[in-house]
This record gives C-alpha cells, structure tokens and sequence, in this order.
C-alpha cells in the first residue's frame, strides 16, 4: 500500500483548492466564450445528413469527428436526452459526473466540453444556450415516465443493441432543453429557462450518438413535441472550446495521447 507524507497531502490539497478556484472564478471564462463568434444558420450544402425526431421517439447514428451535430428545438420540447459512446472503442461512454467534475461546475453550455470515462474529449458544445443542460438528473425511464409512455432509456438500450451493444453500455446520459437547477434547500427543480433553440455538439472523435425525445423527469409538461437533427461538416471547426480552460486543454491533450 502506497503512503504519501504530510507534506505531499498538504501540497496536493494546496493545488485542488487552487485549479478550483480558478475553475471558480467569475469572468475568466464567460469572457473567452462570449468572445467567440455563433456559428449560425447551418449552409444548405454543408449537411449530409437531417431528420426529424417524432414526440416520444428516437434517433442513433455515427458522428465522424470533425463533424457537428445539430440539434434543434424549435417547439420547445421539454428536454430532450443524450448518449455518446466512441466509435472505436464503445467501452469508453460519456460520463456526465466527469464532465461536472472536471469543469468545476454543473452550469455545462456553450464553451464547455463533453467528457468520456477515460478523461478524453468527446464532443465541444460549440454553440447554443449558456446552461439548460441537465447532467444530475438525466432522462426519463420506465418509472418516472409512468406506464404506457414511451421513455429514454428503453430508447437508449434499444438503440444500443443496434450498435452491437447492450443494456450494460447504457449509463447515466445528459439531457438538452433542461433547466434544471436547485432551491434554496438543495433540491432539484426545473428553472425558467427559454427551451426553444439549438444546440450544435462539435465531435472531437469518431462517435455512436443516440437522441431520444422524451420529456425530461422534471418537465412540468409531459408533452413532447418534435425536434429535428442535422450533422454537417463547418467550413472550419470552431476550437475555442479546447482552450477555454486548462482542464479542456487536458482533455484534448489525452485525445491526442490516445490516438
């Protein structure tokens, strides 16, 4: 068994209360985001690929790298649930958790990075709103759907199973279009955020995506109503999301390292 000494337990809890109060500090990073343009409507020649997601349904598919995945919300559904997993190895997954850890902050929106259970980068979100991502609560399932309702997570294992994957590949997801946040006594509860808009996840690897469109467990309605995808290809890949903070740039440095 490994014992460290005073001094490097000491050293070591002097450096996290630094990197988390850097992570911390208000300005530093809303100003690099804040600086960086909005990508826009997408151009009609650079998309290989559009679909409408029905009420209650879902959508999988491959995301190559480089590519961006759109997904737009224009009826203001309330909450719509997604998993990642890498094309090359599907044992490495999105890790909501990770991704709220290593970013000191729950708040995840435009300028923050995806992250994988092997600490790499798998998608940026490159534009959309500020917040109204959900990476606590995740999407619905059987019981907090009710009986008779169609749910996210039987979405997921469904389409996991088309990917050669099973029910074990299947773990905790993010939700978009979610404002979820807490009360006074810690709860969570759903926020007042504006739901309509678009969300554009730029994939940092080769990617399996599942989309399910399914009330968020929180929702105040239950109704869903359709959202539409795209993946196309920018001109140029937005990147000021691998340099927003030094954890990012880590993440990036371990794709690279990975490769």
């Amino acid at each position: 068994m490994t014992t460290f000494s005073p001094e490097i337990i000491a050293a070591a809890k002097a450096r996290y209360g630094e990197l988390k109060a850097a992570g911390q500090t208000e300005g530093a990073f809303e100003a690099r985001r804040d600086a960086a343009p909005r990508l826009g409507a997408i151009p009609a020649d650079a998309a290989r690929f559009t679909d409408e997601i029905p009420a209650d349904w879902y959508w999988h598919g491959h995301v190559a790298a480089g590519e961006i995945l759109s997904i737009d919300n224009p009826a203001a559904t309330p909450g719509a649930s997604l998993i990642l997993w890498s094309a090359v190895d599907p044992s490495e997954r999105l890790n909501p958790a990770d991704t709220i850890k290593v970013q000191w902050t729950a708040a995840i929106g435009r300028g923050r990075v995806l992250l994988s259970d092997m600490g790499r980068a798998m998608a940026s979100v490159v534009d959309g709103p500020d917040a109204a991502m959900d990476f606590v609560a995740g999407g619905s399932t059987a019981f907090s759907a009710g009986p008779g309702r169609f749910n996210a997570r039987d979405h997921f294992i469904k389409a996991a199973a088309k990917h050669g994957l099973g029910k074990r590949d299947v773990g905790p997801v993010m939700s978009l279009f979610a404002p979820v946040v807490t009360d006074a006594e810690g709860n969570l509860v759903w926020g007042d955020a504006p739901l309509a808009g678009r969300v554009d996840l730029l994939a940092e690897m080769d990617l399996i995506a599942a989309v399910a469109n399914c009330p968020h467990p929180l929702a105040p309605s239950a109704e869903a109503r359709p959202i539409t995808i795209t993946l196309w290809r920018p001109a140029s890949a937005p990147d000021f999301c691998r340099t927003a903070t030094p954890e990012a740039e880590r993440a990036f440095i371990n794709n690279e390292a990975g490769r």
